[in-house]
């Protein structure tokens, strides 16, 4: 059974998510980011947890549920990879298969999947139709290499960048992912300004590096 992951806190304090191992040789070997990565630091932290998402992935990518063997999420919003990634070739089909088809049977629900893999996203879903409630986002693969603009519109749905405090200074970058609100209280993903989650908007995010 696929597992999905509620009472998080934080800014990821109302989402739901279906993670994987975050580390896995096999979908983080391309990521340039590993020394400040948020999501590794936290399984090392964690290793029950650590080994939860590793079952995970095996499940995930052990073979296309059927619709009813698929689980139902309960809060109205879901990461998909908040922790890990895609795969590469066929566990990655079989992965995106299976996350297309959780979204589908969740059609209140949206949907949102952070991506490093580029090349396998773009090439699954030139091949594949995205469900309404599924939004694409791609991470920037390095710290300080902000993106600006969204690619291949007809498949990403917006762009994310990570960027030091130095360069947020020497370039005026404005952030507008884990800021604080009139009250000096981070914003959670549910009621966070920029809306990442809405399927209405193009997303243009950018987060200072933890």
């Amino acid at each position: 059974m696929i597992k999905v992951y509620n009472g998080t806190t934080g800014k990821m304090a109302g989402t739901s998510h279906i993670s994987v191992q975050t580390g896995d040789p096999e979908t983080c070997k391309r990521c340039k980011v590993a020394t400040i990565c948020y999501a590794a630091r936290y399984q090392r932290l964690r290793p029950v947890v650590k080994e939860s998402y590793r079952k995970n992935g095996l499940e995930i990518t052990s073979r296309i549920f059927e619709m009813d063997e698929l689980p139902i999420v309960t809060n109205f919003q879901c990461r998909f990879d908040a922790f890990g990634e895609i795969y590469d070739g066929e566990k990655g089909d079989i992965q995106l298969t299976n996350y297309i088809n959780i979204a589908t049977k969740n059609p209140k629900v949206n949907f949102v999947l952070w991506s490093r893999n580029y090349k396998k996203i773009e090439k699954y879903f030139t091949e594949n139709m995205k469900p309404d409630n599924f939004k694409l986002i791609r991470s920037s693969s390095e710290v300080d290499k902000p993106v600006y603009v969204i690619p291949n519109k007809h498949i990403w749905d917006g762009v994310f960048s990570v960027v030091s405090a130095q360069y947020i200074k020497d370039n005026n970058v404005k952030l507008n992912c884990g800021t604080k609100d009139e009250y000096g209280e981070k914003y959670s993903c549910v009621s966070c300004p920029t809306r990442c989650y809405s399927m209405d908007t193009e997303t243009v995010v950018f987060e200072q590096v933890k």
